[in-house]
C-alpha cells in the first residue's frame, strides 16, 4: 500500500496501479485507486473506489474520512460547493481526531470547498492546521496547504503575501509532487 502512494506521489500512476493491483482489498487502496480514477475523469470509477474505502474503513487504521472526502470532491466538481462543503467538513473534522493520512486526505478537499464559497479566512486556517500536522513531515501535504493559500490570496491586495504564496508553491513544486496539483 505504501509502495502505490509513493508512486502516486512521485507522479507514477502506472506504478503505482501496478503496485495497488495485487493489494487486499483496503480503505486506503480503495482510496487511492479513487483518486487516480478522479485524475483520469472517470467519475463513476471514482465514487465506486470512495465508497468502498468508506465501507472498508475500520476506524483503527483508517477511518471514513477519505473516502468520505473523495465523495465530497466528486459533489464539489458537478454540484458546486454549496452542497459539497458539509460533507467535506465532516470528513474534516473526523481526520482532525485521528491526523495523519486521514487529514491529509480529507483537509484539501475541505479547503477546496471553502475557497469555492468565498471563506478565504477559513481556508487559511485549513491550510495552517495542514502544515502544523501533518505538514511537518509530508511534503505532498505542505503542496496541498500551500496551493490553498496561493488561491486564497489571489484576489489579495496584499502584492507581499501574494508573492510569498506564489514562492512557496513553486519551491515544492521543484519536489515532483504533479499528481497533487492535479487532484
Amino acid at each position: 500500500e505504501q509502495l502505490a502512494l509513493t508512486r502516486w506521489l512521485a507522479g507514477d500512476t502506472a506504478g503505482a496501479e501496478a503496485a495497488a493491483t495485487d493489494l487486499e482489498p483496503h480503505a486506503w487502496v480503495s482510496w487511492l485507486r479513487a483518486t487516480m480514477c478522479f485524475m483520469a475523469g472517470d467519475t463513476a470509477g471514482a465514487s465506486a473506489h470512495a465508497r468502498l474505502a468508506v465501507e472498508l474503513a475500520d476506524g483503527s487504521n483508517v477511518t471514513s474520512a477519505p473516502g468520505v472526502s473523495l465523495l465530497a470532491a466528486l459533489q464539489l466538481v458537478s454540484e458546486g460547493p454549496t452542497n459539497a462543503a458539509p460533507v467535506a467538513e465532516a470528513a474534516y473534522r473526523t481526520a482532525l481526531e485521528v491526523g495523519g493520512r486521514d487529514l491529509a486526505a480529507a483537509a484539501p478537499v475541505y479547503g477546496w470547498c471553502l475557497l469555492r464559497l468565498g471563506a478565504t479566512d477559513e481556508v487559511a486556517a485549513v491550510a495552517e492546521q495542514i502544515e502544523r500536522t501533518i505538514g511537518r513531515h509530508d511534503r505532498a501535504a505542505r503542496l496541498h496547504a500551500a496551493l490553498l493559500r496561493r488561491a486564497a490570496s489571489a484576489g489579495s491586495a496584499d502584492a507581499t503575501q501574494r508573492q510569498r504564496d506564489e514562492r512557496r508553491v513553486t519551491d515544492l513544486r521543484s519536489t515532483g509532487m504533479a499528481p497533487v496539483e492535479r487532484f
